[in-house]
């Protein structure tokens, strides 16, 4: 929970994904299976159910 404060939830699912996985499956098929993970979490929240995630990593005059 730290560490979606810090990083954001994308990072934070990838990191702790990737970490879970690499001693099971390897560094380089941790990495894809961390990347499509995130990516099929992030389409679930944020575009079917309409989550609003914030945006700090955009500047401040652009507005969402």
């Amino acid at each position: 929970v730290f560490a979606l404060d810090v990083g954001g939830f994308e990072i934070s699912t990838f990191a702790l994904l990737a970490i879970l996985l690499m001693p099971r499956i390897g560094i380089a098929y941790a990495i894809v299976a961390g990347l499509i993970t995130t990516a099929v979490l992030y389409a679930t929240f944020v575009l079917l159910l309409n989550v609003s995630v914030p945006l700090h990593f955009l500047p401040s005059y652009l507005r969402f």
